[in-house]
C-alpha cells in the first residue's frame, strides 16, 4: 500500500526536492473522462450519470505547477513517474509505491467539505470488493452494501486527514469513484455492513454535489463540483 505523503501550505517535498502543486481547470475532455470512469462504475455511478447533469458546474485537478495545460491531453497516464508499481511474486523485485502527492489536496477538499455541516457525507465505491469477502472486517470505516456491491463512507463534521487516508487508500482500485453528497440525515445507514435498497442509492445520487474519479494512473483524481466558483 503506497503511503500518503503530507501536503503543507502549498508545497511538497518528495525526493529531496519542493514542488507547488497547484489547482487547474478543466475543460471538456475531462468532463468525459469522468462520464467514462461513471460508466465502468457500480449502481451508484449509473445513477450520477443518469441524474447530475455533469456539463455544468466546475471541473478541476491539481497538478505540479511545472506542467503546462497543453501537457494535459490524456488522465489515464502518469504525470509524476512511471505510474503504479505492484509487487509481482514470480519477478520479486523491488518496487517503487505510487506518487501520491496529487492526492494531497484532494484529502485537504474533502476534509472542508464534510467540515461543513453533519448532514454531507463521502461515499467511495470499492469496486473490487463483495460483501463476504473477509477482509472488510478488518476496516474500521462504516459501510454499506447494495446487492452484491461495496460502498465505504464517511459522516459530516470534523474528519481527521488520516480517517480521509485510510479511505482513499481502503478503496483504491483500478477505477476509483467516490461522491460528496449533501442532505444525507435519515438516507445513510446507521449501523455499519447494513444492505441499502435501490431507492437509497436514488437519493444518494439526487444530492451528489461533488464527485471524484481517480486519474494520472493512481496518481491523483479528476473532481467535479456543482458550484463554479
Amino acid at each position: 500500500m503506497a503511503r500518503l505523503s503530507r501536503w503543507t501550505h502549498g508545497t511538497q517535498k518528495a525526493k529531496h526536492e519542493t514542488t507547488m502543486i497547484t489547482h487547474r481547470l478543466l475543460g471538456p475532455t475531462a468532463r468525459d473522462y469522468m462520464r467514462e470512469r461513471l460508466a465502468q462504475g457500480n449502481t451508484l455511478s449509473s445513477l450520477v450519470l443518469e441524474l447530475v447533469d455533469l456539463q455544468h458546474g466546475a471541473c478541476w485537478t491539481y497538478l505540479p505547477a511545472t506542467i503546462a495545460e497543453n501537457a494535459i491531453a490524456r488522465f489515464d497516464v502518469s504525470v509524476l513517474g512511471s505510474g503504479p508499481q505492484f509487487w509481482d511474486p514470480i519477478n520479486p523485485v523491488q518496487m517503487e509505491p505510487v506518487d501520491t502527492r496529487l492526492r494531497e489536496p484532494v484529502i485537504d477538499y474533502l476534509q472542508a467539505y464534510l467540515a461543513q455541516r453533519p448532514e454531507c457525507a463521502c461515499v467511495f465505491e470499492h469496486q473490487l470488493a463483495a460483501p463476504h469477502d473477509p477482509y472488510l472486517q478488518t476496516l474500521t470505516l462504516p459501510l454499506f452494501f447494495y446487492d452484491e456491491e461495496v460502498y465505504l463512507y464517511l459522516y459530516g463534521g470534523i474528519q481527521e486527514r488520516a480517517t480521509i487516508a485510510e479511505a482513499f487508500a481502503a478503496a483504491n482500485s483500478f477505477n476509483m469513484v467516490g461522491f460528496l453528497i449533501n442532505q444525507t440525515e435519515s438516507v445513510l445507514p446507521s449501523v455499519s455492513g447494513t444492505y441499502v435498497l435501490r431507492d437509497t442509492l436514488v437519493l444518494l445520487a439526487h444530492n451528489v454535489t461533488a464527485l471524484f474519479v481517480e486519474a494520472f494512473d493512481g496518481e491523483g483524481c479528476v473532481l467535479w463540483s456543482v458550484r463554479s466558483g
